[in-house]
């Protein structure tokens, strides 16, 4: 067995005229020519022998931010590419972006000696570092705003890690230095020598050659760099490419080849990439040889651990070691190169190529034992390289087999095949050398040997399998064949063949899916397994406009709450999100328990749910304006109008009359007109004792005394006066300010008008004089009709005829429950309730700096809102809205909802929309920036999502066969639509831990029980209990005992209401004290375990 650990070596280079740059004499004396020339000699045959795993890293230096130069003069671009946004069509856009990249390739490399492509691809099933990396994030928002949640964060990790794999690709574009012409290679190197001439540049044998490049080569290499990444970017195609800069190369280089130890946040000492020369030890016996204060060569810092070949004699234990297998570190990789690359199959007269996909596929249904015990797939590396010699590589052969084509068959078959290719060539046809080598691994352990025995001959089969390629069993040097597998190198390998480009193409893992967005910290996954980011509030979507569907238990509420949790652990917070949710049910309530749990007491106040009923102690006043007021901003003056049109237009009329907004509109502005108090004309509300007795407490405490005629806008500013003179942080001054502030907020509520108050207005001579003789379409007069459905309406909705009652404090995420007041087909009726959740919670977030410049703020209030917009501006906002279909009729919720979507990026919100079927969100869906369908719906709803997302039909294939909820995950349709208006349609999947599971849950049942145990002990232990026990839920056993004991009571009448309640009631009851004792007697054995 030989090691090649690197040893110190001798001097094997000087800088161009060396000799000559040394003009001045120097006393230092040499050394002799003879030991010099011996010495060389020596350390170029260790090279050639490979005497040091140093020897098999070519890169030698950099040029620029993102070059490297090769040893050979060769300069090589490291490409990361993530793979494509959209599921595609096969023989239109993946064959599309075959031709395309034929086409601007064929001229680069159809010359000997001009352009190399290598891509290398790898699947790892044991290194999860960008799943542990979100894991880290996380953590550390947690910690940032305060909450604890590390246990649902590590449950995210354990669901997702045995699912995921860490996957790969990067394109290393190569240039030979051979492309130019022989006088611009001579004058480069004479500009070299120059300068070594002209600053006595002493010799660099131990550092890196910084005057390797040539500066005329560069170019070339950029524009070719520069076209391959344009074609892999085009608009059809929407690939995802990453141009590393070097120091970002050298890093992933290492990674790639020891995942493990490799620190990802290592930089690499390189010219112009920030990190200084480090300090070295002068280790070279030439007193002029100054390597040790320049920057050390790169394979040093990349080849820093031991790499043994393997003898196929060698054993670990009683398991013999792999023929050609290579140990580095703890981990033992077995390389096999393709001694003929995937070919075409025939079907009649047609051909069929092989692709990337159909060997990933093969290569995920392979699955072996890791190291815990568990199944999964297999890991590999696939390493491709494309280069201009395909012709030349079978040129003797043909030579040979014309000569002596007498001996056999085969010599005739390998001089047809050439004289196909030639007749390629001749019509305008590249033919490039392919060379292709695929590789294993496991840990360097005996069970570990014995498992990469499988996993290669698995390898080995599926390689087979692939378009028939030919794998080869000795590799020859197999640390060369090894390290073929990384960007080491220009040269490949595995035999070089002949190969027409598009076919070569075909190989190459174009179509792997890739991320909706660059950055993210929400997990998902696709179906085979790679890791998926999602990104709340992406710098790439234009704003944040998201519609789910789904029908009845596909489990889109739980998406959106999952979702909604996820977002209180995005990257970049500084506070806790303001999440206000309007839903119809209890849905949302495990997401609000299960945050306000993880607060400290202090903040428990921060987390509201509530359930809305029709009576005036939940009262909402759809005329109160934001805070210190007295007229509405633009924004509100729109929302107030929509309302109170949608208030008077009678539910059958699918549209107002056509003056209605009009009328409205001037009685909203009269209304506040008369209750203001900048005008001779107004009559301000004044404050009453007893109107409200939580002020009169505050203003008592307070020691405010007021006279009986000072209007409530006044004692709002004089309240909010005193509180901005308050600075002190102690305790009782801003317990005194926090009560000024709601004494504030209680005198405004009261100065704003109420319904009653615009009937009033709306009988004002003004108003009678411009609308008194205009009639509606039923011949009635308008103003008649207005003041008569206000009436109405003060009977109808006791919510919206008085001053504001109901109130979140000061909440940050809070659900509504609409379920009390919403009326099935009642479309009127919904849609009030839907606007009224909707303005109450704008009054909160719904500010920006234009509200600031419009000059439509007091200026006594101006600081107060300069610094609620700064504050906003910081924190993350969501309005949501649950059971869309309870207002899919209604035009008017819908066209507020709509005009939202073209404001919500100055206000800073995200908005989330959740309803049963695509066609319930109408023109929604034209606004909204991403969509997820959770459901694959009946043929009929299948138009509908194919028609509204405009889906291709690979990708209503896809929906109709893999889209629906599974024991492995929920798989769903997603659809982003970016800033540039590029449409990104995949296939993910979410999944859900049964701690995440428990406290999110929207079934029934699971609530039922959640409920029940929450009366015995607090939410944490409930939910620890449940998950511990029925992990999955109980929905399933839940409906098994209900059908027994309806067989037990009775066998041929129908039970009553009644007796299927108490049944439930009692298999309720009945499964929690089951789990409790359960778990507990879980418990007591692991602690006689400990």
């Amino acid at each position: 067995m030989v090691s090649t650990a690197t040893p110190k070596r001798a001097d094997t280079r000087s800088t161009a005229n060396n000799s000559k740059a040394n003009t001045k004499p120097t006393k230092v004396k040499r050394r002799s020519s003879l030991v010099s020339s011996l010495e060389l000699i020596l350390v170029s045959l260790a090279k050639m022998f490979k005497a040091s795993a140093n020897d098999y890293c070519e890169i030698e230096t950099v040029d620029g931010r993102f070059n490297l130069v090769m040893q050979d003069g060769t300069m090589v671009t490291i490409l990361k590419y993530e793979g494509i946004r959209s599921t595609i069509d096969y023989h239109q856009t993946f064959m599309g972006e075959i031709d395309r990249l034929n086409n601007y390739l064929k001229n680069n490399l159809n010359a000997v000696n001009s352009h190399k492509i290598m891509v290398l691809f790898r699947r790892d099933d044991a290194v999860n570092s960008e799943l542990n990396r979100i894991v880290d994030i996380q953590k550390n928002t947690a910690r940032k705003v305060n909450i604890r949640l590390d246990s649902f964060i590590d449950e995210m990790r354990d669901v997702y890690a045995p699912y995921i794999y860490d996957e790969e690709i990067y394109f290393a574009l190569m240039t030979n230095p051979k492309i130019l012409d022989k006088s611009e290679i001579a004058g480069d190197y004479r500009r070299t020598a120059d300068i070594v001439k002209k600053y006595n540049i002493p010799p660099m044998s131990d550092a890196q050659n910084l005057l390797h490049g040539l500066s005329s080569l560069k170019s070339i290499h950029d524009t070719f760099v520069s076209g391959v990444i344009s074609e892999l970017e085009h608009q059809d195609f929407k690939g995802v490419v990453d141009k590393l800069d070097v120091s970002a190369a050298i890093t992933a280089t290492g990674r790639m080849m020891n995942p493990r130890y490799f620190d990802p946040n290592f930089k690499a000492f390189l010219p112009n990439s920030g990190m200084p020369i480090p300090l070295r030890w002068k280790n070279r016996t030439d007193p002029q040889d100054l390597s040790h204060v320049l920057y050390p060569r790169i394979s040093d810092q990349l080849m820093t651990q031991t790499i043994t070949p393997l003898n196929s004699k060698d054993k670990a234990g009683d398991i013999t070691v792999p023929k050609s297998a290579v140990q580095c570190g703890d981990m033992v990789y077995v390389p096999i190169p393709l001694k003929t690359p995937p070919s075409p199959s025939f079907s009649g007269t047609s051909s069929v190529m092989p692709t990337f996909i159909d060997f990933f596929d093969r290569m995920n249904q392979q699955t072996t034992e890791t190291s815990d015990g568990s199944s999964r797939a297999i890991p590999y590396a696939v390493s491709f390289m494309l280069s201009g010699d395909g012709m030349a590589s079978i040129g003797i052969k043909r030579a040979v087999t014309a000569v002596v084509g007498w001996q056999g068959a085969a010599n005739q078959q390998i001089k047809a095949a050439g004289d196909s290719l030639q007749r390629y060539k001749d019509y305008g046809g590249c033919v490039v050398g392919l060379q292709v080598s695929l590789m294993t691994w496991d840990e360097a352990t005996p069970r570990g040997i014995e498992r990469l025995q499988i996993r290669r001959s698995k390898l080995w089969r599926a390689a087979q399998n692939w378009g028939h390629a030919v794998p080869l069993e000795r590799t020859g040097d197999a640390v060369k064949a090894y390290l073929t597998h990384f960007p080491l190198s220009t040269m490949h390998h595995a035999p070089l063949c002949p190969a027409p480009l598009p076919d070569a193409l075909h190989l190459l893992p174009l179509d792997r899916p890739a991320s909706p967005f660059k950055k993210g910290t929400m997990v998902q996954r696709t179906p085979c397994g790679k890791l998926i980011r999602i990104e709340h509030f992406s710098e790439e979507l234009a704003y944040n406009y998201t519609i789910i569907s789904g029908t009845m238990g596909s489990g889109k509420s739980m998406r959106m709450n999952d979702e909604l949790f996820e977002a209180c652990l995005a990257a970049g917070l500084e506070r806790l999100p303001y999440i206000f949710i309007s839903d119809v049910g209890v849905s949302s309530s495990g997401l609000v328990y299960g945050i306000q749990n993880a607060l400290d007491p202090s903040r428990k106040h921060w987390c509201v749910y509530k359930r809305i009923s029709k009576s005036a102690k939940d009262a909402i006043n759809p005329m109160e304006t934001a805070v210190g007021l007295q007229y509405p901003l633009s924004n509100e003056f729109d929302q107030i109008r929509a309302f109170l049109v949608t208030l008077v237009t009678p539910a059958e009329n699918e549209h107002p009359e056509p003056e209605m907004s009009a009328v409205i509109s001037l009685i909203i502005r009269e209304a506040f007109k008369f209750f203001a108090t900048d005008n001779d004309q107004s009559q301000p509300k004044i404050y009453q004792t007893g109107q409200s007795h939580e002020l009169d407490l505050l203003l008592r405490e307070l020691r405010i005394s007021l006279s009986e005629t000072l209007p409530l806008h006044d004692l709002a500013l004089l309240c909010h006066q005193l509180a901005e003179q308050i600075v002190s942080n102690e305790e009782i001054q801003q317990v005194r300010k926090n009560k000024l502030l709601r004494a504030r907020n209680l005198a405004h509520r009261y100065a704003m008008p109420i319904l009653s108050d615009l009937i009033t207005v709306a009988k004002k001579e003004e108003i009678q004089r411009i609308y008194g003789d205009y009639k509606t379409s039923h011949g009635e007069n308008i103003l008649d009709a207005v003041t008569r459905s206000l009436s109405q309406a003060a009977n109808d909705y006791p919510n919206f005829s008085t001053f504001t009652q109901f109130d979140i404090s000061d909440a940050r995420i809070a659900s509504v429950d609409l379920q009390d007041v919403i009326v099935k087909n009642n479309r009127k009726n919904n849609s009030l309730f839907f606007q009224i959740v909707r303005m109450f919670y704008k009054k909160r977030i719904a500010y920006s700096e234009e509200d600031l410049t419009r000059g439509e703020i007091p200026k006594d209030y101006l600081d107060y809102y300069s610094n609620l917009v700064a504050e906003l501006k910081i924190d993350k906002k969501y309005m949501v809205f649950d059971e869309m279909h309870n207002i899919k009729s209604d035009n008017f919720m819908i066209a507020e909802l709509e005009r939202d979507s073209r404001e919500i990026r100055k206000w800073g919100i995200a908005y989330y929309l959740s309803s049963q079927y695509i066609s319930d969100f109408g023109i929604l869906t034209k606004a909204a920036s991403r969509f997820v369908v959770c459901s694959q719906g009946s043929p009929e709803e299948r138009k509908d999502i194919v028609k509204y997302l405009q889906l291709t039909p690979a990708q209503e294939k896809r929906l109709t066969s893999i889209v629906g909820l599974r024991s492995s995950g929920m798989t769903y349709l997603s659809k982003v639509i970016n800033e540039r208006n590029d449409q990104y349609i995949q296939f993910f999947t979410s999944m859900i831990g049964p701690k995440r599971l428990w406290l999110l849950t929207t079934n029934p049942e699971d609530q039922a029980v959640r409920s029940i145990m929450r009366k015995k002990h607090d939410l944490e232990t409930c939910i620890d209990i449940l998950a511990t026990v029925h992990p999955r839920g109980v929905k399933t056993i839940v409906n098994t005992l209900k059908e027994q004991r309806a067989l037990e009571i009775t066998s041929s009448a129908a039970l009553s209401l009644e007796e299927e309640e108490n049944i439930k009631l009692g298999i309720y009851t009945e499964l929690v004290d089951e789990a409790i004792k359960t778990y507990n007697f879980i418990q007591s054995q692991k602690l006689r375990v400990a």
